[in-house]
């Protein structure tokens, strides 16, 4: 992932990890509505290179990023998002807390 500051400095990113929460751990409010989402995915990037390391440094101090993409509830419906469906999450998995269980196929 690359970010470009206002003033033209580039600072690179390389994605280490992806976690899920299910349901959302954020909300995004939309047309007055806040809804908790059906699931999100967290995708976290460390800092590989900057352009201006020492503007980098005066800015940010944990030198990470993270992109966190929410999932609606119609998106886990029965039929399944093929994405998901490929992680083992749709709606037939969904506990009474409102919770997913997802099946670790090895």
């Amino acid at each position: 992932m690359i970010y470009k500051h206002g003033n033209g400095i580039k600072e690179y990113y390389q994605a280490n990890r992806i976690v899920f929460h299910y349901p959302s751990e954020h909300y995004l409010t939309v047309d007055g509505q806040t809804p908790r989402y059906g699931l999100e995915m967290q995708i976290e990037h460390s800092l590989l290179k900057s352009d201006d390391i020492a503007h980098t440094e005066s800015v940010i101090k944990v030198k990470k990023a993270i992109v966190s993409v929410l999932f609606l509830e119609s998106q886990l419906n029965q039929f399944g998002d093929p994405f998901l469906a490929r992680l083992g999450i749709d709606s037939r998995r969904k506990n009474a807390d409102g919770s997913y269980s997802v099946v670790d196929e090895g």
